[in-house]
């Protein structure tokens, strides 16, 4: 009876890979369609996004896919994905079929948007007044942007199914001209270097944008006791470099130092999370900067970079956020 079974099984194996391989279709259009189809099909995905501590996967509800294969998706300001997002700037979206034998895997660049009223409705699904009863006004409720940059997929019932047939997903990728297959198998997720130069880019536009509108709203911070300012400022950097040596940027006492920094860059304007990581990010880059608080200590700006990441990450909200110290699981 096993010896007939193993036959039998043997024999539905090599039919089923015979027929898949005579249906296979690896045109980029085609492939593409099956992606859309795939993902229509689907209420849910996982996602999956890194924090500190490695990688973290959740189930989420995400909306349909734009034209260009975009998703957008609500959350919890507080949660986890939110934070992870804000933090990375990438996420990973998973979707699995298994009634046609299908799973795509979006590679994201993630985003939580700024969108007026109208924007948070149109991404505000009806069935979610139950965790958030105010709707789309909810302060509470965020929407995160996923748009791909790389897919991998494998479609059995649409017959993508590249060589070699069942051990390979066809991979494309997102050029100026548009989506191409990637038979050759090209870096699908980036390194952490990437990861982190996209983030310090993100800050340092961020940092640009607020520093501007500020200037034009308060007649260039004509409220700001610049005295006053620079007067505290060197207090407080003369404090910095007596406790530098020996010093983490994550210790109680530094981050009880870089909330003050916090607090006097504040009289201009409050920076936001990623700002604020970009004004370090400014005093490491700007030589005059870089000059002015290396007066101080050799290692301030190698020093005030990082402790100033660890305040933003663990003190500042992410957008939209009132500052908590409360964090969702998700």
């Amino acid at each position: 009876m096993t010896r007939s079974a193993d036959r039998l099984r043997t024999l539905v194996a090599r039919s089923y890979r015979r027929v898949s391989l005579s249906r296979t279709r690896l045109a980029d259009d085609h492939v593409l369609r099956a992606v859309r189809k795939t993902m229509l099909r689907k209420s849910y995905c996982v996602m999956v996004t890194e924090g500190p501590s490695g990688s973290s996967a959740r189930v989420v509800q995400p909306h349909a896919p734009d034209t260009d294969l975009t998703v957008h998706l609500g959350t919890s300001a507080v949660s986890r994905k939110a934070g992870e997002v804000a933090r990375t700037g990438s996420a990973v979206l998973v979707y699995q079929d298994d009634a046609r034998a299908a799973c795509v895997v979006l590679h994201c660049d993630a985003e939580i948007v700024d969108l007026d009223p109208a924007g948070r409705a149109r991404w505000f699904m009806t069935a979610w007044l139950a965790f958030w009863p105010r709707g789309s006004t909810d302060e509470d409720f965020v929407v995160i942007r996923c748009t791909p940059h790389a897919i991998e997929v494998w479609d059995a019932f649409r017959g993508v199914t590249p060589a070699p047939f069942g051990l390979e997903s066809l991979r494309m990728v997102r050029t100026p001209s548009g989506w191409t297959t990637n038979p050759q198998g090209a870096q699908m997720d980036e390194t952490t270097e990437q990861s982190d130069e996209r983030y310090a880019d993100r800050c340092r536009r961020s940092l640009s944008a607020e520093q501007a509108r500020s200037l034009a709203e308060t007649e260039a911070w004509a409220h700001v006791d610049k005295d006053r300012v620079h007067a505290d400022w060197d207090v407080l950097y003369r404090e910095i470099a007596a406790s530098l040596d020996g010093a983490r940027p994550e210790d109680d006492a530094t981050q009880a130092l870089i909330e003050r920094h916090f607090e006097i860059a504040s009289r201009f304007y409050a920076p936001s999370r990623e700002a604020y990581v970009g004004m370090g990010i400014l005093y490491a880059e700007d030589a005059a900067m870089r000059e002015f608080h290396n007066a101080y200590h050799p290692r301030m700006v190698e020093f005030l970079g990082p402790a100033m990441r660890v305040f933003a990450d663990t003190r500042l909200p992410v957008p939209r956020q009132a500052a908590t110290s409360t964090t969702r699981a998700s």
